[in-house]
């Protein structure tokens, strides 16, 4: 979904080396398999994150100017106005899935405006795109089935919190990276005068624990997904109950 340009353009380098690499992979984590999620740019989507593994073979295409985001697998819910959400494709009774890097995310959702550029590469783009996120608030929601409901999986949606905090309190200590503990500096305003997202990443593990240690104390357990049954639920939970915003 990521336009290309033509293999034979002179496009600018892309921007990238450890830092974007790092970021992208800390947007994937934070979009969790198994729960429920809302954009603050388009809070009336709601995505299923079915799967977010890297697919086989994906990693192994080195094309120059190529995209490289990995897809998630990710079912889109809506909002009803008896206030429960339900899948925007019922043409089936199944969950249809639709594969989407996080790039392609905001792209989907129409979430940015970023002007088109013949001379910029698939990879610019998208490199440009996931740099939104540092800007957006993803929303987790706790999902339970409605058995009484009309349709097969509509459910009611409750237990909203920010994702990145909830992520951030159910890692352990050990597990937390560089970039958990430097995007929890941005969202609580701690990061040193002229300092910048980046630049706090650039520190030490060490530094960025003791840092972060009065932000991040006792971490809940960690929420436990369960995946949406095949055909109409008896009231189970589809995502594990999320944390209280931090």
């Amino acid at each position: 979904m990521v336009d290309a340009v033509p293999a034979a353009s002179a496009a600018p380098a892309a921007p990238g080396g450890p830092f974007a690499v790092a970021w992208r992979s800390y947007v994937r984590t934070v979009f969790q398999k198994g729960f429920m999620r809302r954009l603050s740019r388009k809070p009336s989507v709601i995505l299923y994150i079915a799967e977010n593994k890297v697919l086989a073979g994906r990693e192994d295409r080195t094309y120059e100017g190529e995209a490289l985001g990995r897809k998630m697998a990710i079912v889109f819910f809506e909002d009803t106005d008896s206030g429960l959400a339900r899948r925007v494709n019922r043409e089936t009774f199944g969950m249809h899935q639709v594969l989407l890097s996080i790039a392609e995310i905001l792209q989907t959702l129409q979430a940015i405006d970023l002007p088109p550029d013949p001379e910029r590469t698939s990879a610019h783009t998208e490199l440009l795109i996931e740099t939104h996120y540092v800007h957006l608030e993803i929303l987790r929601c706790t999902c339970t089935l409605e058995p009484a409901a009309p349709e097969v999986h509509m459910c009611h949606l409750d237990g909203e919190v920010n994702a990145e905090t909830a992520l951030a309190l159910e890692l352990s200590a050990e597990h937390r990276a560089k970039m958990v503990l430097a995007r929890a500096l941005e969202r609580h305003a701690d990061l040193k005068p002229d300092e910048s997202l980046q630049r706090a990443w650039a520190n030490n593990l060490a530094e960025l624990r003791a840092r972060t240690a009065h932000l991040l104390q006792a971490p809940a357990a960690p929420a436990v997904p369960i995946a949406p049954p095949a055909g109409r639920g008896r009231g189970g939970r589809i995502a594990g109950r999320g944390r209280a915003r931090g």
